[in-house]
């Protein structure tokens, strides 16, 4: 009884672990030394998530190699693994600037930038896992 609620609580905490790692537990393998676990790490949704940044990075590269005339940007939508910290990196690289934002279209803070400036607007459409970057 003792062993079964410790392996249930160990099995509960490496279950959680392993979620917040990005990878699924499967529980014990009933391996006989009572070491083995089975891992599934989910390849389909790994792989579609590093297609989707690089469609991401890729488009907004070409964009800026345009040199278009743009003093801010907003966004509309990012790829699922995506952070704003992502957004912003990436345009930070391709425009070589230290301090800059990239506010949602829906904020008080994306509104003014369309109001005020030469925005560009990074629309990711996650149904075609593309980057639309539109001038207003």
């Amino acid at each position: 009884m003792y062993h079964s609620i410790v392996r249930q609580r160990r099995d509960a905490l490496l279950a959680q672990c392993y979620e917040l790692a990005g990878v699924a537990y499967q529980g014990h393998s009933g391996h006989p030394d009572g070491c083995g676990y089975q891992i599934a790490i989910p390849g389909n949704q790994t792989l579609q998530r590093d297609r989707d940044a690089r469609e991401w990075i890729t488009t907004l590269g070409k964009f800026a190699k345009t040199r278009p005339a743009v003093t801010g940007f907003v966004y509309k939508g990012m790829p699922g693994a995506f952070h704003i910290w992502g957004v912003e990196a990436g345009v930070k690289y391709f425009y070589r600037l230290l301090d800059v934002t990239v506010p949602s279209v829906d904020s008080p803070q994306g509104a003014q930038l369309l109001r005020n400036g030469r925005v560009a607007i990074l629309n990711w459409d996650a149904r075609r896992h593309r980057l639309e970057i539109q001038q207003p």
